[in-house]
């Protein structure tokens, strides 16, 4: 049984910076996109990868959390209860927000919400990684 909790938790920490590698990479091309015209092809391409990127890393941002439960589960669950909710208190906006980006508030309807909000997104994110980080 501890060998399989290592396990996954590796999987989880390598789940993880892959998922920070993604929204890095997503937020430099959604700021790379500033640099061409509207009009040209290479705004079409930026604007297409920047939105792959944002596919993969809600994909991998759900794989990491599936993971994360699995192994929360496997363990019993949570020991701080009271943690738990600093941590929830970060990870839900991140979740809320992760979506507003990808469902309604696109960046081709408005940039500059789109950026405020994908600058909060990030900084949620990487405060439900330390706040979960001291959970497991």
């Amino acid at each position: 049984m501890f060998s399989t909790l290592l396990a996954l938790k590796a999987l989880i920490v390598g789940t993880f910076a892959i998922v920070a590698v993604l929204l890095y990479t997503t937020a430099s091309l959604g700021r790379r996109n500033k640099e061409f015209s509207e009009k040209s092809d290479l705004y079409t391409n930026a604007v297409n990868f920047h939105k792959r990127f944002a596919e993969y890393t809600i994909w991998f941002t759900i794989v990491a959390v599936l993971l994360t439960e699995t192994m929360v589960r496997l363990q019993g669950g949570f020991q701080q209860k009271e943690f738990l909710a600093v941590h929830l208190c970060f990870s839900i906006p991140f979740l809320l927000i992760i979506l507003t980006l990808r469902f309604w508030q696109t960046g081709l309807k408005n940039k500059s919400l789109h950026t405020f909000l994908a600058y909060a997104c990030i900084m949620f994110f990487i405060m439900t990684l330390i706040t979960g980080g001291v959970l497991i």
